[in-house]
């Protein structure tokens, strides 16, 4: 598990470092993170030539001649400067490099380096203890099964050569390689006399990236929280806005029912003829000799107990009024003394007299 994840961090890591680089002023930028550059000791036509790589331009910045002597001569005239790099290549004449091809079993992978040294008298005319080599899988065959693995292999003698020149230059060889397929990464420099690359800087980075990234996340984790309690705030607000709105209706309602209310009482009374309004009527409406000696007013019928010597004229003068319909005798008209009788007269009170009417 862990094998698999550590491809993918480092590739995250790299991704983060160069979007924190990309944010940097460029003189920032430039001091902490300088153009890689890279020298190279290759043979020309004169003797072994010194340049330098660095942004895409190369420089000629020496030439040496052939022996010992040239190189110290060389390097007496080189500055401090000059010999500051990334990385110091050695290039190695094409005649004094060997390129066999090998075919390996795909199970050897993880002791390649192995297999091929006991392979080297086979291959090469030489002992592997008398070259230096390196390797690279150009392929497979018969379904994976078999790698195919290109070597590239140096007589160490070659090699310690080439490096004893570049160190009389004042230079200490990272890669040993050839002048031919230069861009493969092959190496024959010795493993243990290659330098140690100090990851002082990939580790700042990968803790600056880490440290960014924390603050990032607890930044974000703080605005979220702080977001988080601002909505509550605001939903606690809504929801002691929404209850007293709530309450407001309510007493709108009841404003409204109690308005409906009064409306209604107000229509009914104008519909409707009060008590001192059907008493006048009534006495205005009675002719004399005819008496009352009791009203009840139930609902919308008014009833009239009393003596009349003629109950059917008093019961027309009645339905003539406009606040009486339907006068009937609601019981028997019952015959009294000296020519009088007694009579229980309904009347269907029906509304109030227009406004402004006289009696």
């Amino acid at each position: 598990m862990t094998i698999a994840l550590e491809p993918g961090i480092r590739r995250f890591l790299r991704w983060w470092g160069a979007e924190l680089r990309a944010l940097l002023p460029a003189r920032l930028d430039a001091a902490l993170f300088p153009t890689p550059t890279r020298l190279e000791l290759a043979p020309g036509p004169e003797g072994m030539v010194l340049s330098r790589h660095a942004g895409g331009r190369t420089t000629v910045l020496a030439t040496v001649p052939a022996g010992p002597d040239g190189a110290a001569a060389a390097g007496a005239t080189l500055g401090r400067r000059a010999r500051r790099a990334d990385e110091v290549i050695v290039r190695l004449p094409r005649h004094k490099v060997l390129e066999p091809v090998l075919k390996v079993p795909a199970i050897a992978t993880e002791v390649l380096h192995e297999v091929i040294a006991q392979e080297m008298d086979r291959e090469t005319p030489f002992d592997a203890a008398d070259v230096c080599f390196d390797h690279a899988v150009i392929g497979s065959e018969a379904e994976g099964e078999q790698l195919r693995v290109r070597l590239r292999v140096a007589r160490r003698r070659d090699v310690a050569v080439a490096v004893a020149a570049a160190r009389a230059l004042g230079l200490e060889p990272t890669r040993v390689d050839s002048v031919a397929d230069a861009a493969e990464p092959y190496n024959l420099l010795p493993p243990e006399e290659r330098p140690r690359r100090t990851r002082l800087m990939p580790r700042l980075l990968a803790a600056a990236a880490l440290v960014t990234l924390a603050l990032g996340l607890a930044a974000l984790y703080v605005t979220l929280e702080r977001a988080e309690r601002g909505l509550a705030l605001a939903e606690g607000a809504l929801e002691r806005e929404q209850a007293r709105a709530a309450e407001v209706r309510e007493m709108q309602d009841r404003v409204a029912a109690l308005e409906a209310s009064a409306a209604r009482l107000v229509a009914e009374r104008r519909e409707r003829a009060t008590a001192a309004e059907l008493i006048a009527e009534v006495t205005e409406r009675m002719p004399d000799g005819h008496w009352l000696f009791e009203m009840r007013l139930r609902g919308g019928e008014l009833y009239l107990f009393g003596f009349s010597p003629a109950p059917s004229e008093l019961l027309r003068a009645l339905e003539a009024s406009e606040l009486f319909s339907g006068a009937t005798f609601a019981a028997p008209v019952v015959a009294g003394e000296e020519g009088v009788e007694r009579f229980t007269i309904r009347l269907a009170v029906e509304s109030a007299a227009p406004s402004g009417e006289e009696r």
